[in-house]
Formats: structure tokens, sequence, C-alpha cells
């Protein structure tokens, strides 16, 4: 049994969920006005059958990001009827409007997640790194040149880098299994920040060339971008490619 919402929250998706709860109270506002006052519970009570109600079994979505799930069986109304049976009347509605209520906050949900995919394009690196003034660069792997961030290369290069498709497999080998020698992102950037308001967390991995970034966010979702020149300053001069 869990809550059918399994969701890390953000700025615009939390406003939806809000818009959500706003749905389900006015239709415990129209239920509770609309009966009889000889019958109606006391407003707690009302509002804890909606609670008791929301309880679920349910089917989990994990196509989604984040993951979703979908409530099917109303255990939650079932036992409210068991502990409510000789008063099921006057809480039945309650009951049925909590279970609802998971469909409601699911709707408004999916489409906080859709507009929070139109706002914040995940085909764009400015998304993900929208502040890289105080960006530092650190070494990771043995295998890479010493080199420092170019911040005004770098800041112009996120305007204009493309997304890319990546060997995932061969990524996870040489991260994960050590079978490459020579590490194709050595660098890891720190003090960057996504868009204000995405509630995006990621780590950004700079490759060697300091031609592409490998952007790894909260859910293990990757992506990966390249621009035309180098934002790194090699120790030296010269280039690590």
């Amino acid at each position: 049994m869990e809550f059918n919402l399994n969701i890390h929250l953000n700025g615009l998706e939390m406003i939806f969920v809000l818009l959500g709860w706003g749905i389900v109270f006015f239709f415990f506002y129209r239920i509770y006005k609309n009966q009889e006052k000889d019958i109606r519970p006391k407003l707690w009570k009302g509002i804890l059958a909606i609670i008791i109600g929301l309880f679920a079994f349910t089917f989990p979505l994990t196509f989604f990001q984040p993951p979703i799930s979908i409530a099917i069986l109303p255990l939650g109304v079932w036992i409210l009827y068991a502990l409510r049976k000789g008063k099921w009347e006057v809480y039945r509605k309650y009951a049925w409007l909590g279970f609802g209520a998971n469909y409601i906050l699911l709707a408004t949900t999916l489409i906080g997640i859709f507009f929070h995919g139109i706002i914040y394009p995940k085909d764009q690196a400015a998304t993900f790194i929208s502040e890289a003034e105080n960006a530092s660069l650190h070494i990771i792997h043995p295998s890479a040149q010493k080199a420092d961030l170019n911040h005004e290369a770098f800041e112009q290069a996120l305007d204009i880098m493309q997304k890319s498709k990546i060997d995932s497999h061969r990524l996870y080998n040489s991260i994960v299994l050590k079978e490459e020698k020579v590490e194709r992102f050595p660098y890891i950037l720190s003090g960057t920040k996504s868009q204000i308001g995405s509630g995006l967390n990621t780590q950004v991995y700079v490759e060697r060339d300091g031609k592409g970034v490998l952007i790894t966010s909260d859910n293990q979702r990757q992506y990966y971008f390249r621009s035309e020149q180098s934002f790194l300053k090699m120790e030296g001069g010269g280039t690590d490619e």
C-alpha cells in the first residue's frame, strides 16, 4: 500500500499539486454545504474521511519522469465502510471524494510535468546550468590533464551547445567497470545552478577535450551536450583531445 504519487516536487509542480488540492476542497465544500444539517458530520470528521479515502492499492508507471502511480483499489473506502457501516450514508461521499482525489492530483501533477517540460526544455544545456559565475573545475580521474575553466567561453557555449547522443553502454563500462584507462569525463563542475524554479539537482561532468558536458540529474537520467569550441584552459597550453 502506498500513496499514489511518488514525486520529487519542484516549484512549478507544487503549484499544480496545490491546484489539485484546491479542487478537492472545492468539492468537499459543495458536499458539506449540501448535506442536511441533522446528519452532517463535524468538519474535522469530514476531512478525516477524505484523508482515509485517499489510501489505495496502486499501479506504478515507471516510464514517467518523475515516476507516478495510479490508484486502482479503494482501500480507504473499504476501511471507512468497515468503521462506519452504520453511518455509511453520512460518510460515503467523503470517502469516494478521497479516492477520487488520487485522480484529481494525478491529473494536475501530469499537467504540471507537461508545462515543466515546456518551460524548462531538456534539450538545452542552459536549463541545467543557468548560473556558472561561481563554477569551478575539479579533476576526478588521474588520466586528466590539469586545466582551468574558461568562464567566458563556457557561458557562451551554454547558449549554443547541442544535445547529442552518447554510448551509454561504453560510458557505464568506463565509469562503473573501470574498463577504460583514459576517462572520457575526467572533470566535474561545482558551483553551478539550474534554472530557477526547475527543481533540477544535477552533477555536471566535463569531457576531456573541454567541448562536452555530461549532466546527471537526481533521477539518474543523463544528458549530453557538445560545443564546437573548448571552454577549458589546459595547463601549458594546447588541448587534450
